[in-house]
């Protein structure tokens, strides 16, 4: 399949288009009400949880500290384009590990951003878990956070750009891939695509804690 490269000569677009990682951002003020999931998650394997909503400006910090550890560190995305001006507007979402004492932004070990687009569209992306917290579906714990919240706040379809090694870890949470293969930041993407009901966690498949793969080691969810 061949590959498109964006017009801007390898560079992330704007999200509206604005970038390929598609979710990384942290606003902290417009967060009045939280989904009823925001509790204490127990993993079956792996340490206990807090799964959140991004609110203040040390959190975000740590956020976007996690964001360019995985992304530009450990992929290679210049860091240029790692942050951009969705950041400024975008919903953002954090995984903390709850076995700390006090529970701060340096617990903070994975995060999302989500961006909305108009007409109940909202896309998904800079989905990070730290290094030494992933293979324990932390990820899946955060996406299914997501699509809870953004059903609970009028979205009725989801939108990212998953690097093409996720697509089955996407799959599993309900998405869909479409179009043909692009790089972003010189990485190999696919647009993937998923529609909130009244059961925004429903998954594909019997379970809904998906196995974790050796994709969650790759995609650094």
């Amino acid at each position: 399949m061949p590959l498109k490269r964006r017009a801007t000569g390898g560079s992330r677009q704007p999200e509206g288009e604005v970038c390929s990682k598609s979710a990384r951002c942290l606003p902290p003020e417009r967060h009045e009400s939280k989904p009823e999931s925001d509790l204490m998650n127990l993993l079956e394997t792996g340490p206990p949880i807090h799964v959140g909503i991004v609110q203040t400006a040390e959190e975000r910090e740590a956020a976007f500290a996690l964001r360019l550890q995985v992304f530009v560190e450990e992929q290679s995305v210049p860091v240029e384009e790692e942050l951009d001006a969705y950041d400024v507007i975008a919903t953002h979402f954090m995984v903390q590990d709850a076995r700390s004492e006090t529970s701060g932004s340096s617990d903070i070990i994975a995060t999302a951003r989500l961006v909305d687009k108009g007409d109940g569209l909202g896309k998904i992306g800079r989905v990070a878990v730290h290094a030494s917290h992933r293979g324990r579906g932390i990820g899946a714990q955060l996406m299914r956070y997501i699509h809870t919240y953004a059903y609970e706040h009028g979205f009725r379809k989801l939108w990212l750009e998953a690097q093409c090694y996720a697509i089955p870890f996407y799959e599993k949470l309900g998405y869909v891939a479409e179009g043909e293969v692009f790089l972003d930041a010189n990485i190999e993407h696919r647009h993937m695509r998923r529609s909130l009901s009244s059961d925004p966690v429903g998954e594909t498949g019997s379970s809904r804690r998906p196995r974790v793969s050796s994709i969650e080691e790759r995609e650094a969810l």
